[in-house]
């Protein structure tokens, strides 16, 4: 459990400061769990939410499926085996019938598990809106808060909607997820948070089978050194751009731009900018943009 705690909170880490040793580190202790599942013991409740939470916040990084494989068989075992289908709550361990009520594994992991399946089901995997309730309480100055549901680029996550005690609240920045409480005011605040980047591995993998649209497909390999490969297509001739940005938002390079007829495209990218420079190790965007429609993917460059 703890060796897999160590993945998640590497990975978290890699979102709000990426340095790639951080992601490097995540992955190489789940390669290795998952190399050797059969020799690890899952003894407890608690070591089924830090298997499910690693490989989801991976897989969200890298796109890579193995990850995102690995989260669900771990969190489909611990429902069949885990949870009392008859009374609720959740045992001990597998099929233990004890262990039930504890105030610290109901109060904190088992909720704790929910609480991240719902967030990271919605926002990482399916890019659902997703909803929290806040309570603050009324104080006699002006406050700015900022809300940080989970780990996840600032740039992506924005608050669609607020409620105050189930009345239309608009004091709030959407970019930054900023709440502007005035003095004397608190209550319930239900907010609704929306991941406004990229179309799910779901939404890639329906381009794939319906020809005839606008898609750019997910690189390979990912990660990558020195090369990986990426593919497009365009359902009419189309003015475009393909480009590759940083985690910051700054343009590394543009592979590809002007206008293309329609058809299915191959690019290679060798983790060059735009001066023939190698890019250093990290996390890199490339965004298709063409007539109305707009796509990005994430790529891992490792050297």
């Amino acid at each position: 459990g703890h060796i897999l705690k160590s993945a998640w909170c590497l990975a978290r880490a890699y979102l709000v400061e990426p340095n790639p040793e951080y992601l490097a580190a995540a992955t190489r202790i789940l390669d290795d769990v998952i190399a050797q599942d059969g020799t690890y013991d899952y003894g407890e409740w608690w070591e089924w939410e830090q298997a499910f939470t690693a490989g989801m916040m991976v897989y969200y990084i890298t796109g890579d499926e193995s990850y995102l494989s690995f989260a669900d068989e771990k969190i489909d075992y611990f429902m069949d085996t885990c949870i009392d289908p008859e009374y609720g709550d959740v045992y001990r361990g597998p099929n233990s019938g004890t262990g039930k009520g504890d105030y610290y594994k109901a109060g904190y992991h088992s909720t704790e598990l929910g609480y991240y399946i719902y967030l990271y089901s919605n926002l990482y995997y399916y890019k659902n809106p997703a909803s929290l309730y806040y309570y603050f309480e009324a104080a006699d100055s002006a406050r700015q808060i900022t809300l940080y549901p989970i780990a996840i680029e600032d740039s992506v996550l924005h608050i669609t909607n607020v409620l105050l005690d189930d009345e239309n609240f608009s004091d709030f920045d959407a970019g930054s997820r900023i709440l502007n409480i005035a003095p004397g005011i608190g209550g319930v605040f239900y907010v609704t948070f929306e991941n406004v980047s990229v179309p799910s591995s779901i939404e890639h993998q329906r381009n794939a089978i319906n020809p005839g649209i606008f898609a750019l497909a997910q690189n390979y390999p990912n990660p990558f050194n020195p090369t990986t490969t990426i593919n497009y297509e365009l359902p009419e001739p189309s003015m475009l751009s393909l480009t590759v940005y940083d985690v910051r938002g700054h343009e590394v390079t543009v592979l590809q731009k002007g206008v293309k007829p329609a058809g299915n495209y191959t690019i290679q990218w060798s983790g060059l900018d735009q001066s023939d420079n190698p890019v250093s190790t990290g996390l890199y965007f490339c965004r298709l943009e063409a007539s109305s429609f707009s796509q990005t993917i994430k790529m891992l460059y490792l050297k």
